[in-house]
C-alpha cells in the first residue's frame, strides 16, 4: 500500500512503503509498530499511522480515530509486546513539544518502572499557589 499524503523526505513514510527497511513488530492497514531507533526506556515503541500527518494538528479527527484503534490494538498485543505490567503514552505535538519527525506518532515506553515525566510534581499538588506557566506538559499545554 502506497503512503499517501505529503512524506517527501520523512523517514516514516519511507518505513511504511518499504523503501527504508526496519523490522515492523506489527502492520496492519492504518499502522505499523516498530521500536525506537533511541530508546528511552527498556521496551521504547513507535505506533506510527501509515498516511502522513503532520502532527495531531493536522486532521485531529482522522488521526484520533487511529490513534483509539491503535490504543486497542496494542493493549491486545500487550503481552506479546512486553508490557503486559504497564506502559506510558507519549505524544510530542510540534517542535515546541521536542516533536522531531514531522510525521505524527505515538511513543510506547514500558518493561520495567518509569520515573515521572514531570520532575516536580509539587506544582501539581500545589497549583493553586503557582501561576499557569509554571505547570507545563509536553504537549505544549498550561492547565
Amino acid at each position: 500500500m502506497k503512503v499517501e499524503g505529503d512524506s517527501m523526505n520523512c523517514i516514516f513514510c519511507d518505513i511504511a512503503n518499504n523503501v527504508v527497511q526496519k523490522e515492523k513488530l506489527y502492520e496492519d492497514d492504518e499502522i505499523f509498530i516498530i521500536e525506537d531507533h533511541r530508546p528511552d526506556a527498556k521496551i521504547h515503541l513507535l505506533i506510527i499511522p501509515k498516511k502522513h500527518f503532520e502532527n495531531f494538528l493536522n486532521k485531529p479527527e482522522e488521526l484520533c480515530n487511529i490513534v483509539s484503534r491503535s490504543i486497542w490494538k496494542l493493549n491486545k498485543m500487550a503481552v506479546e509486546l512486553g508490557i503486559q505490567e504497564g506502559y506510558r503514552i507519549i505524544i510530542n505535538n510540534g517542535a515546541i513539544a521536542c516533536q522531531t519527525v514531522f510525521h505524527a506518532h505515538i511513543h510506547i515506553q514500558g518493561g520495567q518502572q518509569l520515573k515521572h515525566v514531570i520532575s516536580n510534581l509539587d506544582l501539581l499538588h500545589d497549583r493553586n499557589t503557582k501561576s499557569n506557566t509554571d505547570v507545563m506538559f509536553s504537549f505544549g499545554h498550561k492547565f
